[in-house]
């Protein structure tokens, strides 16, 4: 078989990039196989080197493929190992089903073996049969039509049209509106295509004369024709035949005989969809621009390094500003320096692709300053470069002075209900729910546990909690609040109680109701206690030191000098030292000293301003570092009083609290990464697609063009394939659904494979690809799982070519300790030395430049790490820019005699 014959190199490309989508479709391995030299298989075309190294197997005297030849015959068989062809070649590869067809060339000589099987299904479907038989079909006829068009045409002179049958025939078939027209602008002759655009008929038009037509607005364009150079006219058109209007592009030219006009030709375009795309996209163009200058919000865009490149005139309302006066400035100029970090930072996120929020203040005209609340997302050009940012500002002045003034008020509230006896609490009627302020045990230690008003009703005195609940019915019938004395039922003694109660109204409707509860069994039994004599008074100091020793918290009376002078406690595990330790003595004696210059400031501004201060600080207590929380309020003149409290608990949950919303604003981050990045690669080759798929559609092109429009979607498809591809894998690994799947393979026979594979890319380049094995038996036999390899030793090989130009590139392995090292080195590119950490991150290449020169998703380095560690190893690169890189992986070596 002589395979130049067939007109073979432009045979094989074309085939071999179509079986990978047929493959993909059909979920089977497809192989083009032809016997070229005697007693041995060549493969022509494949979708996968790895799928169909079977082949290379040079004894073919049991091969199914080899009797197909001899035979001219297909073969068909499902579960190849158990059927009477389990000796067989294919067979003893391992395959589980197949079907092979001859494929026959213009001489009825058989061309080549057209096979189908698969690893993994042991069925051939008959679907996939119908589709296999379609497929032999069009390489059939590829052969046909390739075979033919080396060939001389041999076609007599007189079977050939003459000029006048060649322009009848265009003027018929044109897909363009074509008309002559005499000197007197009558109508001679048409095209099918003119009377469709035109919404008439042949008989209507021709021998029409056109100063009679209704829309006079191309005669102009006629008439210049009949002077004997060219005319145009663009524009709207209304039809005198089919009283339709359209979008007409209408082109004249004279028409001479003997040097002389004797008419016109025109050519005319229906445009009418091209100039309703314009006018639609003007018309949005309008109404974005009016959307953008007339919302609150300012829409800016900013260029790579920081500089305002367009403002929408709201800013003016904003901060001042008109859009020119901020337009060609740094964004810097206008943000107050102590939040720069928080800018530079933020902008750095966005150029990873991150879509960020920040608030910061930015410099009025008047030069104070005003809170904005920014949304900032990436902008990349065509190359995938960053180029800048687009970006939302909003106005929270307001809002934030609010939240200021709400957390104000909430801290004043919330101060006052912890330091005061009145325990305050929130009821919602709606659903009974109770909340305290305060700590309610400091009434009674039933309350601490009650979470529903009725459940705290059910504590009242039956003769008062009658009233209490009236108290509460009129309130939300009025809106009055009340006030009462009631009993409630505790463990040893009853607890009087002064209630209060106000309820809060949205939409006529009670929606929270306020109460105050008021311990007065104290000042019940000091009205008693004035009656007795002053033993009785002693027994009452003695109680209400009791009821102080039911707060939780620590106390410690300053004095304006520094002094100790009173403290309270309940467990002396909490005190950094033992009260003889400090009572009475100097806090400088005490505290260490950045803690007790911290107090004296404090007791400073309490005597001064008469205003609670409250801080934090640490102290190492019994080899634990704490945190502590003290508020410090003004007791007299000369003293203050500070109330301590272990917060370290709740301290550990704050943190653990944010960083789980760090983690959370992580995911979407990457999130969004992801999908900007999908975005631009699954793009470019579509338009590759689409794009070529509509030249296709033109009954104009040769087949030269034809072919290579079809090559260039192929192509295309192949790499949306590949990105595709890619992302399943990385998806697959992130989930953990890939498993390694270990068996012994022959090492030497897998380099032999991807040396033959790879051999006519490095020819092509004109590179050298070098090999090397450190064992020098002539096979070496490994454990791990061969695909994985595979796949890793493929990304390194086609980086490594994809980035050398001239020079080699070498692949091999050898033995370290326990491991078996493979390299892949090439002389080409080389990767900076502060680059190179990246490089095995996902979506990312060495630098934008290379992106942009060689493409690709920047997933190949990561999905080969990952394989790598799956399979116990770990990968490393060395390189020197413009000097090429040596990628290396070491794996377990698990060798077997």
């Amino acid at each position: 078989m002589k395979l130049s014959h067939y007109n073979y190199t432009r045979y094989l490309k074309r085939w071999k990039s179509q079986f990978g989508i047929y493959a993909d479709l059909m979920k089977v391995s497809l192989t083009l196989v032809a016997e070229i030299n005697p007693g041995e298989l060549s493969l022509l075309a494949y979708n996968s080197l790895g799928d169909n190294n079977i082949f290379f197997n040079r004894d073919i005297d049991s091969s199914i493929c080899k009797s197909i030849i001899n035979s001219c015959q297909p073969q068909h068989i499902n579960k190849l190992q158990q059927s009477k062809n389990s000796a067989s070649l294919e067979a003893q590869a391992g395959l589980k089903c197949f079907y092979g067809t001859p494929v026959i060339d213009e001489d009825e000589n058989i061309f080549a073996v057209l096979c189908a099987y698969s690893k993994e299904v042991s069925v051939i479907s008959e679907e996939n049969l119908l589709h296999i038989e379609k497929i032999k079909m069009l390489i059939e006829e590829d052969i046909l039509y390739l075979n033919n068009e080396t060939r001389k045409p041999s076609v007599h002179p007189a079977s050939l049209p003459n000029d006048e049958q060649k322009l009848k025939h265009f003027l018929r078939y044109s897909p363009i509106g074509i008309f002559y027209f005499n000197n007197n602008l009558i109508i001679t002759d048409l095209n099918d295509k003119f009377t469709e655009i035109l919404n008439s008929s042949t008989t209507a038009l021709l021998g029409l004369n056109l100063h009679n037509i209704y829309d006079k607005r191309i005669i102009p364009a006629l008439q210049t024709a009949l002077m004997g150079i060219e005319g145009e006219y663009e524009g709207e058109y209304n039809t005198t035949s089919s009283n339709t209007t359209l979008t007409l592009l209408l082109k004249t030219a004279p028409v001479f005989n003997n040097n002389k006009t004797t008419g016109g030709i025109g050519v005319i375009q229906d445009i009418s969809l091209k100039a309703n795309i314009a006018k639609a996209l003007d018309v949005s163009e309008t109404k974005y621009r009016e959307l953008v200058e007339k919302i609150n919000d300012v829409i800016f865009s900013i260029n790579a390094v920081g500089v305002f490149t367009y403002v929408s005139p709201v800013v003016k309302l904003l901060i001042g500003y008109s859009p020119n006066e901020v337009i060609g400035y740094a964004v810097t100029d206008f943000i107050r320096k102590k939040y720069w970090d928080i800018y530079y930072k933020t902008i750095k996120e966005v150029e990873g692709g991150s879509t960020i929020q920040s608030e910061i203040k930015i410099k009025n005209k008047n030069g104070q300053y005003h809170w904005i609340r920014n949304s900032l997302r990436p902008i990349y050009n065509e190359n995938g470069i960053f180029a800048g940012i687009h970006g939302i500002a909003q106005d929270i002045e307001n809002t934030k002075h609010a939240e200021l003034s709400l957390r104000k008020s909430e801290e004043k509230f919330r101060l006052m209900a912890t330091h005061i006896s009145d325990i305050i609490y929130e009821w919602n009627p709606n659903t009974d729910n109770l909340i305290w302020y305060g700590n309610p045990s400091f009434i009674s230690s039933k309350l601490s546990d009650i979470k529903k008003h009725s459940d705290f009703i059910a504590l009242i005195y039956p003769t008062d909690r009658k009233k209490v609940n009236t108290l509460w019915r009129n309130a939300q019938d009025d809106g009055k609040a009340w006030k009462t004395e009631f009993r409630m039922v505790c463990d040893k003694e009853d607890i009087y109680l002064m209630g209060s109660g106000l309820v809060l109204f949205e939409n006529h409707k009670p929606d929270k109701c306020f109460g105050t509860l008021t311990n007065i069994s104290t000042q019940k039994q000091l009205v008693d206690s004035l009656k007795l004599s002053n033993e009785k008074l002693e027994q009452n100091i003695a109680k209400t030191n009791s009821l102080l020793s039911l707060i939780p918290d620590m106390m410690f009376v300053f004095s304006r000098d520094g002094y100790i002078t009173d403290y309270h406690y309940n467990d002396e595990k909490e005190l950094f030292k033992n009260p003889s330790d400090f009572f009475k003595l100097n806090i400088k004696n005490v505290l260490p000293k950045y803690i007790s210059e911290l107090t004296f400031e404090k007791i400073e501004q309490v005597l001064n301003k008469k205003q609670i201060e409250t801080y934090k600080y640490q102290l190492e207590v019994n080899g634990q570092m704490l945190t502590y929380e003290s508020r410090m309020v003004y007791y007299n003149i000369d003293h203050t009083l500070a109330i301590v409290r272990n917060i370290t608990a709740s301290e550990v949950a704050k943190e653990e609290l944010i960083a789980a919303k760090e983690r959370a604003e992580e995911s979407d981050r990457l999130k969004s990464s992801f999908l900007a990045n999908m975005s631009h690669e699954i793009r470019t080759p579509m338009n590759g697609i689409i794009g070529f798929s509509e030249l296709l559609s033109a009954k104009t092109i040769n087949p030269e063009e034809r072919e290579y429009y079809t090559s260039i979607i192929v192509k295309s498809g192949h790499q949306l394939l590949d990105i595709i591809n890619d992302v399943l894998e990385i998806s697959k690994i992130e989930t953990g659904q890939i498993s390694v799947n270990k068996t012994y393979i022959d090492l030497h026979g897998l380099i032999d494979i991807l040396y033959s594979f790879f051999k006519k890319r490095t020819k092509d380049k004109n590179l050298e690809l070098l090999t090397y094995k450190a064992s020098p038996n002539n096979t070496l036999y490994i454990l791990t799982d061969e695909g994985k390899l595979r796949q890793v030793l493929n990304n390194l090989i086609s980086n490594a070519i994809k980035f050398t130009s001239t020079g080699s590139v070498s692949f091999g392995y050898s033995f370290i300790d326990e491991f078996i090292v493979f390299c892949v080195e090439d002389e080409g590119i080389g990767i900076a030395a502060n680059e190179q950490e990246k490089i095995f991150d996902r979506f990312t290449q060495a630098n934008a430049k290379i992106m942009a020169q060689h493409g690709g998703t920047g997933l190949g380095l990561s999905i080969s790490q990952s394989l790598v560690e799956l399979m116990g190893g770990k990968i490393w690169v060395e390189s020197e820019l413009n000097k090429g890189s040596k990628f290396c992986f070491s794996l377990p070596y698990h060798a077997t005699e």
